[in-house]
């Protein structure tokens, strides 16, 4: 398979399945674990960018507004689980530290956290990003020495 074709199944993976798959994915497929947490990384971003648009229109159109009060009802009782509790009480860092530490969510717990807490969109951008940098080296990291550890 060229190269070229892996990093655009790289990338659809990606966005299908988010990092839990598309990292060891990758390996298998003989990308350098750098190069997928840089896809990653980029990948998210783009999504950061989908997912708070989504969020702005939302109450132009009837079906995604109810989708969106949907989510902001469940969005009230996760965040309200002991284990959010400590990302809400962070305020705007906890947007960083809920996209940053892996297994706690991802880019939608970003928007819905900046959406419960009314952030703006720029800055829930913003932090959501620099969450996704940091959770994206780590996964990055933590990959490479499985890698290690394994073979």
């Amino acid at each position: 398979m060229s190269y070229t074709l892996s990093f655009l199944l790289l990338v659809i993976i990606h966005f299908v399945f988010g990092k839990k798959v598309s990292f060891p994915w990758g390996a298998a497929a003989g990308i350098a674990p750098h190069w997928i947490g840089l896809t990653a990384s980029v990948c998210d971003i783009a999504l950061i960018f989908v997912v708070m648009f989504i969020f702005e229109i939302a109450g132009k159109f009837k079906y995604i507004r109810k989708l969106k009060e949907r989510q902001h009802t469940k969005a009230q009782k996760w965040l309200g689980k002991k284990r959010y509790k400590y990302f809400r009480r962070l305020g705007k860092l906890g947007i960083v530290g809920a996209v940053a530490v892996p297994f706690t969510g991802g880019v939608y717990t970003a928007a819905l956290i900046a959406e419960t807490l009314q952030i703006k969109r720029r800055k829930a951008i913003a932090l959501a990003m620099a969450g996704m940098v940091i959770g994206n080296g780590i996964f990055t990291l933590a990959f490479m020495g499985v890698i290690q550890l394994t073979f």
